[in-house]
């Protein structure tokens, strides 16, 4: 038999095969497709490679961002780092959740042109990689940083108060 039967042969088995496999989903299984599926923006969005480290995190960090007056100066300002708290396990596990969740964000009102001033900071670490969150309450926009550049997503009224909360 020459090659080219056998792949003749192959594909008209693999079309025979996956006609045969479809069924209809129960409705947990729909549930779960739909509940999957509503990750895509976001995962779309950070790009696999940022997506993937905020999944597989190993630390979580909160800072305050202070304006502090620079010496010598009557109306300059430099921003100072506050350390808050680092999220145990379950709680960076939890705050993760919703950073996934398409829900978390106000995609309506998503512009490539958000201005912002934060004075929140999260880092997500994963090895030698990490991810800076920056949040502004005010404007309700956080911003994603990392070496690629940044992003920035308006905020669910739900997300806001979890990241208020922090």
């Amino acid at each position: 038999m020459n090659i080219q039967k056998i792949a003749i042969l192959f594909c008209i088995s693999c079309s025979v095969m996956s006609c045969n496999s479809q069924r209809e989903l129960p409705k947990t299984e729909v549930d779960s497709v739909a509940n999957i599926n509503q990750v895509k923006n976001i995962e779309g969005f950070l790009m696999e490679d940022t997506y993937d480290m905020v999944t597989y995190f190993s630390t979580i960090e909160v800072f305050d961002i202070e304006k502090k007056l620079v010496d010598s100066t009557a109306k300059e300002y430099s921003n100072q780092l506050v350390f808050r708290k680092g999220l145990n396990k379950e709680e960076g596990d939890a705050f993760i959740v919703h950073l996934l969740d398409d829900s978390s964000y106000n995609w309506q009102a998503y512009t490539e042109d958000s201005s912002y001033e934060p004075t929140k900071q999260l880092i997500i670490k994963m090895d030698s990689e990490q991810l800076s969150l920056l949040y502004d309450p005010e404007s309700k926009i956080l911003g994603f940083i990392n070496l690629e550049g940044q992003q920035t997503l308006p905020v669910s009224e739900r997300f806001h108060e979890i990241l208020l909360n922090m």
